[in-house]
């Protein structure tokens, strides 16, 4: 369920990457090519990532058990 703020939310956040995406590319800071494979890289992390922690999530609530997962990956220094 979509709420209008949410889609004005969505619509600011395409505003926002379109022109620091213009500004980088039209600027001569990066070539067009190169800041889409890095953006895409960093979508599909962002994507994968989300979905990983959904799994996890589904399955820590089916079984009942709950971890504070931020600890359980901390390496001690």
């Amino acid at each position: 369920h979509t709420t209008q703020t949410d889609n004005h939310k969505m619509q600011a956040l395409n505003k926002t990457i379109w022109k620091a995406a213009t500004d980088f590319v039209h600027g001569g800071k990066v070539a067009a090519w190169d800041f889409k494979e890095y953006f895409l890289g960093v979508m599909f992390y962002r994507f994968i990532s989300e979905n990983v922690e959904n799994y996890i999530n589904n399955i820590i609530n089916k079984v009942g058990y709950t971890i504070n997962i931020i600890s359980y990956f901390k390496v001690s220094s």
